[in-house]
């Protein structure tokens, strides 16, 4: 696929304000995802602008991810601080319950050390 260029990118609107994530992702068209320093998974729906619904997935738990990523399809990778690199799958990515969101174990162990990272959207299943 050819990347975007700047006629691509335009248009830029604010969709709210007062968002305190530590990480941010996005998850699929008009949702985004992210944690807190206190170790929420939040997911919002973008409605619109000025316009959102806010979906607390995990109440804890998730501090120690420093970033997160998603290609999409319910799946999430969340990077320790130590370079570790995890693997999770929310069953129902878009349902507003963290319930069915499980962890799959270690990608890697220690090694992921990029200061920003990000996936292809629908290239993991």
């Amino acid at each position: 696929a050819d990347k975007p260029t700047s006629a691509n990118i335009s248009g830029q609107a604010a969709i709210g304000s007062g968002f305190t994530l530590k990480t941010l992702t996005t998850t699929g068209t008009n949702w985004i995802l992210g944690t807190t320093t206190s170790g929420e998974l939040i997911s919002y729906r973008i409605n619109g602008i000025g316009d959102r619904t806010r979906l607390p997935l995990k109440d804890t738990t998730w501090e120690g991810i420093s970033h997160l990523m998603s290609p999409g399809g319910g799946v999430y990778y969340g990077r320790h601080p130590n370079g570790a690199l995890y693997h999770y799958r929310d069953t129902n990515p878009h349902d507003g319950d963290g319930d069915d969101i499980t962890g799959l174990g270690t990608v890697d162990p220690k090694g992921w050390s990029q200061i920003l990272m990000s996936a292809q959207p629908a290239t993991v299943s």
